[in-house]
């Protein structure tokens, strides 16, 4: 009697069970991608359901192994790091004591390159005036901008008295054009804003230093002088004193060209000899 396919294959089986049991636990198992998003999901609900049958299957056991072997495992561990961060600790300090000089180079190059991308001075002050405006309470006050009498410099501030402020500003800070008084429920923050929007279309800071950044803005194609020393420096008073004596001295010190000879006439007053003295 002739035997079907699936008979020869149920007998090979029964014969070869355990050989072809530990064949199929070597053979690498063949992963298939998921066919859409819903198939994805639909592995990941059953690769969850098998890991808790597995779970509750052999409970016990993995409890008791988890009690035994990993607080061994956990003390090595944090031996072998502990050890390995004294070690890095070491090398860091031998480098820095060895390379100071190299180290503070870097960091001075460092600090330029970012320094010179107005992009990052602009992120920095933006995240500075954020950060300072959750330390302080708000105040309300009046935001304002305006432009001298001195021409190409402009001017942003707050105060709670626009009134009694407006006093204040005379001389070359004279008032000329003012462009908007506004309130404001935040008034140092609104400055800050301010001040980051004019710098980003184009007007300069005056006056400004790393501590306190300034108040005053120039824009460069509207100076009709020069600014020195002696009339709007950027430097304090005591070193534009000390320029303007010393200059001084160089002038007094400064040898003189000889002047013309005099020669009195009749009528008592003084002339040169070029003149006439009729």
């Amino acid at each position: 009697m002739p035997q079907s396919r699936a008979d020869i294959n149920r007998r090979y089986y029964a014969k070869n069970r355990d050989a072809i049991l530990a064949r199929n636990r070597l053979r690498p198992r063949k992963v298939y991608p998921p066919r859409n998003a819903e198939h994805a999901l639909l592995i990941k609900e059953r690769r969850k359901q098998t890991c808790k049958k597995y779970y509750m299957k052999n409970r016990d056991a993995i409890l008791e192994r988890g009690r035994s072997r990993p607080q061994k495992v956990r003390r090595r561990l944090r031996a072998r790091t502990k050890e390995a961060r004294e070690l890095k600790a070491a090398a860091a300090k031998r480098y820095r004591t060895k390379n100071k000089e190299v180290i503070a180079k870097r960091k001075k190059q460092r600090r330029e390159k970012y320094l010179s991308n107005p992009k990052y001075v602009r992120r920095r002050a933006l995240l500075t005036a954020k950060a300072s405006r959750l330390k302080r309470e708000p105040k309300k006050g009046f935001l304002y901008f305006f432009r001298s009498v001195t021409p190409g410099f402009y001017k942003v501030g707050c105060t709670k008295n626009w009134e009694k402020r407006k006093l204040q500003y005379g001389g070359p800070s004279t008032i000329d054009h003012l462009f908007f008084l506004r309130p404001v429920n935040d008034m140092f923050y609104a400055e800050s804003m301010m001040k980051l929007f004019v710098a980003g279309i184009g007007y300069t800071r005056w006056n400004a230093s790393k501590k306190k950044p300034g108040d005053w803005f120039v824009k460069e194609d509207e100076l009709t002088f020069k600014p020195t020393s002696g009339t709007l420096s950027s430097k304090s008073h005591t070193e534009n004193a000390s320029e303007q004596s010393s200059r001084g001295l160089a002038e007094q010190t400064a040898p003189q060209s000889p002047s013309p000879p005099v020669h009195s006439c009749a009528g008592g007053r003084a002339k040169t000899l070029q003149s006439d003295c009729g």
